[in-house]
């Protein structure tokens, strides 16, 4: 090609101005000689601004000017060029979103990523994926995510200029189980990914098959194939439940997740009463303050009201000592924990139904054993001179007031004497109280 002009070209997958990719013979090598040519403002989507699906190229006083694709602003090539002489030819502002502004050295690598199941109970972004470690059930939507490797380098970050999304429209004679239609959930994601959903699926008695290869067309075909992943005969135990599509037929069926106050222990949906759940979705059930279970169930006699002191079971997602406030175990969180067997720390019961710590019982008994002998050593000192003959007031740390004018100075000890000794035993009654622990153990 000599002495042309080609201007504005586009495309929406490959070479904006010329496509040379040969969907139906790979691995023929695309030869072409310009001179004296020039490539203005060329785009395609993916491969090649103005020329995609080059193998072998002479290029002489040939312009690119402004040309953009994601991959090879002005060049794609299928395999690696060593003939473009970059000084007898002018690349003017020629942008590659994702890699290879010019010309890519090698063909890019295309690989599977990883799967994730898409959380379709969610609108947003936030909790949209869920890792996939090894199953894909029959019903739930997948998104494959590939990784693309170009001159050695792979990208993982995308962005909305450097955008591929859903693939579907390059794959070669797809199943049924691809999706080409998008969720508007994932119109944001920038990443190329393909949907998948076991819907033709046979699994001819088998417990798990074999994630079917993917073949897809980007500017070579490519075939693409994880071992790690297995389709499952079945539906996971928690969190769903398995619907038949056919009455008739145990072997048609999809699963299901659970619906709003919907969970699912043992492989059945069941309905969550809203007098004892906050909560219930999935495999995740929460039960309100002041109720009590001792195993993962939504039934309504596997549920207790902690009748005799409500506030010591503080409700949650758990069983058992998971349902009980600190210092709480055992059925309906009547016990302590006396021995630090759950909570790590011994309690002591106080009252009805009431836990509280040792070691605060602890600190008490020394606080009130300083209390007392210091009661104790004012007692000793007083001066009995000193009140027989002056008006005086006693406020004593915040126990009493006492304002006295007295005749008989012997009176008014006797009198300090005993309310002193009535305090004492007031707090060492609080004492014996709180050291009853030691009685019961």
């Amino acid at each position: 090609m000599e002495e042309s002009n080609i201007l504005n070209g586009s495309s929406i997958n490959f070479g904006g101005c010329l496509n040379f990719i040969n969907t139906f013979n790979t691995n023929l090598n695309q030869v072409i000689a310009l001179q004296e040519t020039t490539f203005k403002q060329c785009k395609s989507n993916y491969l090649g601004g103005a020329i995609s699906g080059l193998s072998y190229t002479g290029l002489k006083n040939t312009f690119f000017i402004e040309c953009s694709s994601q991959i090879g602003g002005a060049i794609y090539a299928i395999q690696e060029l060593y003939n473009i002489d970059l000084n007898q030819n002018s690349f003017e502002q020629n942008k590659a979103y994702l890699a290879a502004n010019i010309v890519n050295k090698s063909p890019l690598k295309l690989k599977i990523l990883e799967i994730l199941e898409i959380n379709q109970m969610n609108s947003n972004d936030k909790n949209l994926f869920t890792q996939t470690n090894q199953y894909l059930y029959p019903g739930l939507v997948y998104i494959i995510r590939l990784s693309i490797d170009v001159d050695g380098e792979q990208h993982k970050e995308y962005t909305n200029n450097n955008n591929f999304g859903n693939l579907y429209q390059l794959l070669v004679s797809p199943s049924q189980n691809f999706i080409s239609q998008t969720p508007t959930q994932l119109y944001s994601i920038n990443f190329p990914f393909i949907l998948w959903s076991a819907r033709d699926i046979s699994f001819n008695g088998k417990q798990e098959i074999e994630l079917e290869a993917i073949q897809i067309y980007l500017a070579q075909l490519y075939t693409l194939k994880e071992s790690q992943y297995k389709i499952y005969n079945g539906c996971k135990e928690q969190g769903m439940e398995k619907v038949y599509l056919d009455k008739y037929s145990s072997t048609q069926f999809i699963c299901q997740y659970c619906e709003q106050m919907e969970v699912s222990y043992y492989g059945v949906c069941q309905q969550c009463q809203v007098e004892y759940f906050q909560q219930c979705y999935g495999n995740y059930s929460e039960l309100k303050s002041s109720y009590w279970r001792s195993i993962y169930s939504v039934e309504p006699q596997d549920i207790y009201y902690c009748s005799n002191n409500p506030s010591s079971c503080q409700g949650g997602s758990g069983i058992g000592n998971e349902l009980c406030n600190e210092g709480h175990v055992g059925a309906q969180c009547l016990n302590c924990d006396l021995y630090g067997a759950y909570w790590n720390e011994r309690f002591s019961n106080v009252g009805f139904f009431q836990c509280v710590k040792c070691n605060s019982i602890s600190s008490n008994t020394i606080k009130i054993i300083v209390l007392l002998t210091i009661l104790m050593e004012n007692i000793a000192v007083i001066d009995i001179d000193f009140y027989l003959h002056q008006d005086f007031t006693i406020s004593y740390l915040n126990l009493f007031h006492i304002k006295l004018i007295h005749q008989s100075g012997y009176t008014f000890f006797f009198i300090l004497v005993l309310v002193f000794t009535l305090q004492s035993f007031k707090l060492l009654l609080s004492l014996f109280k709180l050291l009853n622990f030691s009685v019961q153990t």
